[in-house]
């Protein structure tokens, strides 16, 4: 018999919870992979212990940047500047004592007039030719009209060189005897009095007469009574004689070493001041194959900064050679610029020297590389005050940033 169902209020519903537990397809997908994962460790302990075990290897590992732009950036080469200038202090060294010692040879050596009337000559000026033994003052003329009018200038010649002289002066000179002329001339000039005295007073009293002379001599000598002649012969004390014809040859020939020694000095100087003054050859091929365009030696127009004009006004000063030209200190070359007028104000003879040397030694590559390096500087110069200008202008929109300023002004000044 079924229960009546009885309807009663109900005061609270309870939920139990029961735990049940469900296998997860992540979780056991994860648990395969860690499985798999651990199981792979002592394969890898194993490789790691071989590549311990084996030799150590060099591994090189190359980068490869692309390069958007290479900024070329002259550099000064400070080694081979400081190179150069003393080389160009040195050629100016030697030549500024080249100049001193021609300068020396030009004007010779000081005449001492008090010694020379010491010694027993009526000399009354300096380089006066006549106190030569042989020379009068008509042939003193001709030599001076000639252009010889010192000392020095008599010694360096030779006797072959003086005769066409006299002989252009007529017959009357013919008789002249230049032969030693030059040696008396060197004594004068370098103030060997004493020397030359003795030098003259040994020539009169060696001259030998000639045979009709003697002739003459022996007739007037037999005319007289011997007595007489015996009697002045004794006078004359035979020893001191042959002592004084001794003393005198000695002195020649000391006289004549003296002479040759001062001859081969002159001769040494010279010649040496004739190279210097010739310079070395210019090699024209070679300036050509440096990239020159060069028509004839000693084109002053090839150093940068002269042209046409400015190298008439150097050839007009007597600055002809590139050897001239780099002896000269730009203070030098200044007031020939500053004398031709205000259109050469601007010219700038600070590396004129320099670029000369280079051309006048044959180093046209070293020239040429100077060259290009001024010019692309000058090029670098211009592009920056053009840059400088801009941003300084006043006009601009907006205020320029002080520091491109700067920049610009630092990067003019390296130049």
């Amino acid at each position: 018999m079924a229960k009546p169902i009885v309807d009663r209020p109900v005061d609270r519903l309870v939920e139990k919870v029961i735990d049940r537990v469900v296998d997860n397809p992540a979780h056991l997908a994860q648990i395969a992979a860690l499985t798999a994962t651990a199981a792979l460790v002592p394969q890898l302990r194993g490789q790691l212990s071989a590549l311990e075990a084996a030799p150590s290897k060099v591994v090189e590992t190359v980068v490869e940047k692309v390069v958007e732009k290479v900024v070329e950036k002259p550099v000064v080469d400070t080694v081979a500047l400081d190179a150069r200038e003393r080389d160009l202090a040195s050629v100016r060294a030697r030549y500024a004592d080249l100049e001193a010692r021609y300068q020396q040879l030009d004007q010779g050596p000081a005449i001492d007039l008090a010694a020379a009337r010491a010694a027993g000559f009526s000399i009354k000026h300096v380089d006066e030719l006549e106190v030569i033994d042989g020379i009068g003052p008509k042939i003193a003329d001709l030599l001076r009209h000639a252009g010889i009018k010192r000392f020095w200038q008599l010694a360096h010649m030779a006797p072959a060189e003086i005769k066409p002289i006299l002989d252009a002066a007529g017959p009357s000179y013919k008789l002249a005897d230049p032969s030693t002329w030059p040696e008396q001339a060197a004594l004068a000039a370098n103030n060997h009095w004493l020397a030359l005295k003795t030098l003259i007073e040994t020539r009169t009293k060696a001259a030998v007469p000639s045979a009709a002379a003697a002739e003459r001599v022996v007739e007037r000598i037999i005319e007289v009574p011997v007595e007489r002649i015996v009697e002045k012969v004794v006078q004359v004390p035979v020893d001191r004689i042959v002592e004084k014809t001794v003393v005198d040859t000695a002195r020649v020939e000391a006289l004549e070493l003296e002479l040759g020694t001062l001859r081969g000095q002159n001769d040494g100087l010279q010649a040496q001041l004739q190279r210097w003054h010739d310079g070395p050859a210019v090699d024209l091929g070679a300036a050509r194959a440096a990239g020159f365009t060069i028509r004839h030696a000693d084109e002053l127009e090839i150093i940068e900064g002269i042209g046409p004009k400015i190298a008439e006004l150097l050839r007009a000063a007597g600055v002809r050679r590139f050897w001239q030209l780099s002896a000269m200190s730009p203070a030098q070359i200044q007031p020939i610029l500053d004398a031709a007028g205000a259109h050469f104000k601007l010219a700038d003879p600070t590396t004129w020297p320099e670029q000369a040397l280079l051309a006048a030694h044959n180093h046209w590559p070293a020239l040429k590389t100077l060259q290009d390096t001024r010019r692309r500087n000058q090029q670098e110069r211009n592009q920056l005050m053009g840059q400088l200008q801009r941003l300084t202008n006043p006009r601009l929109p907006k205020p320029v940033d002080e520091s491109e300023i700067k920049s610009r002004l630092t990067a003019l000044q390296e130049l």
